[in-house]
């Protein structure tokens, strides 16, 4: 027999059979990356007393996440926000949290700025999401 067929040869008789081999297993790990983010899908339009930005896209692949609303400080002092059925009094501090949540979401909410009886003002408004 040649040196190569005797390997071969020694190999089948020493490799596990396959009732042998089924107390193995196997593991697979997999790391999938956190995303959040908020993208208007929409544009805005405004009336006697409010702002709407509609069609804004949340989603959140994490165990939670915080939606910010930053806007220009000094301004909107008594004006409400309302972001995904939250309602949200604004001081005039130039930020405020519209949203903190425990779960992953991926959906369109819209947010409305109502400014009824706070007077006409300039603000510049940003949305911004982070992971928990």
């Amino acid at each position: 027999m040649k040196p190569i067929a005797r390997l071969f040869a020694a190999f089948a008789i020493i490799a596990p059979s396959p009732t042998l081999a089924s107390d193995a297993s196997i593991t697979l790990g997999m790391t999938v990356p956190r995303i959040c983010y908020l993208a208007p899908t929409g544009g805005f339009k405004s009336g006697a007393g409010y702002v709407q930005l509609s069609n804004v896209r949340e989603f959140c692949n994490g165990d939670g996440y915080v939606i910010m609303l930053d806007y220009t400080p000094g301004t909107l002092v008594g004006a409400t926000a309302t972001f995904a059925d939250q309602r949200v009094v604004l001081d005039g501090s130039g930020e405020a949290v519209l949203l903190d949540a425990n779960y992953a979401v991926s959906r369109v909410s819209t947010l409305v700025i109502e400014r009824d009886g706070v007077e006409r003002e300039q603000s510049r408004v940003q949305l911004r999401m982070g992971a928990r």
